[in-house]
Formats: structure tokens, sequence, C-alpha cells
């Protein structure tokens, strides 16, 4: 069974699956991506994945994740926003 089609729900059951997919010393920090809640993983330096929540009425109703190496430079490049 191909884990990107499993559909996991309760908070429990995908607590466990986030902790299962990293090491230990993963750092994982809490940012908005596209305003839309998201955590970021690293391991060191290294952009390891960022994972978005949708949320309504408070609970989280979709969470995706991006680990492809390609599109995660884009997420790790920084960037100067000017107005």
């Amino acid at each position: 069974m191909d884990l990107a089609t499993v559909r996991v729900v309760g908070a429990e059951k995908v607590a466990a699956l986030l902790l299962g997919i990293f090491r230990a010393d993963t750092r994982i920090e809490s940012v908005n991506c596209n305003n839309t809640p998201a955590l970021v993983a690293y391991s060191g330096d290294h952009l390891e994945g960022i994972f978005l929540a949708d949320v309504a009425g408070g609970k989280i109703t979709h969470f995706y994740a991006i680990r492809n190496p390609d599109k995660l430079l884009a997420l790790a490049a920084p960037r100067q926003i000017s107005r």
C-alpha cells in the first residue's frame, strides 16, 4: 500500500506518522507558508520537508507534505521582498 494514498485520521495517528518520518535530531519549526499554517523540518541546516495544514472550525482538515528535493529548493532559497 502506498503511504501517499493512505488516509490517516485522528490527532494521535497523524502525530505518530509525522514523528515516524524523521530522526530524533530533526528540528521542527512552526511557520506561515502562503498564508497557511505549516511546519518546517530541518536536519542540521538541511531542509527536509514542509507540511501545510488546512484548518476549518479550529481543526486540521487536510495535511500536505512536500518532501521532493526539487520543490524544496525554492523554499530553501533566501529571497528579498521589496515594494
